[in-house]
């Protein structure tokens, strides 16, 4: 019996997808309110990368996406294949009304974007420990789901790179021009 146990929970173990054991509070209450139907992890040359949404068909695209996007991004910015932030991705593809609640994405800085409702959003301060977060809208589609996905995943190279371009606005600038370089290579 005890040996059934055993490798039931080694079973569980391994094959949970819940976030790390150092969830920020804040991403529990996410959690609560987000209708996760699919969960699948992979890894992309060393980095695991969680999905987190409502189907394989969509888990496939974005996580198809994200990997041209990191492997592009190893071209666009030449010299900055090091981390120096060791952290893995989350993903959540979670519906605009979700996105852009204020109550239960509290955790974001807001007003650094005006106080604008969202598409996406890349998350390195609140994230679980030794994690990185995007948060994309299930609302885009196409072209527009592509530049948000080289987007965020730009901000997320540039934070583990530690790649400091400038102010925000040279960040912006730098992710925004990345959007381009990704349609450039379809």
């Amino acid at each position: 019996m005890y040996f059934l146990l055993f490798f039931l929970t080694i079973f569980l173990v391994n094959h949970s997808y819940a976030l790390p054991a150092s969830v920020h509070p804040e991403y529990q209450r996410l959690e609560s309110v987000v209708k996760i139907g699919h969960t699948q992890k992979i890894d992309i040359n060393g980095l695991s990368v969680t999905y987190y949404g409502s189907s394989a068909d969509e888990s496939k695209i974005i996580l198809d996406r994200i990997a041209k996007s990191i492997k592009l991004l190893a071209v666009f910015y030449k010299d900055s294949n090091n981390t120096c932030l060791k952290r893995n991705l989350l993903v959540y593809h979670i519906d605009d009304n979700v996105l852009n609640d204020r109550d239960v994405m509290h955790f974001l800085d807001w007003n650094a974007w005006g106080n604008k409702s969202l598409n996406g959003v890349y998350d390195g301060r609140m994230a679980p420990e030794n994690y990185g977060t995007i948060f994309i809208t299930r609302s885009a589609s196409g072209e527009k789901l592509d530049r948000l996905i080289a987007h965020e995943t730009s901000h997320f190279w540039q934070h583990t790179r530690c790649i400091k371009v400038g102010e925000n606005r040279q960040r912006e600038s730098d992710a925004s021009r990345f959007e381009l370089f990704y349609l450039s290579r379809q």
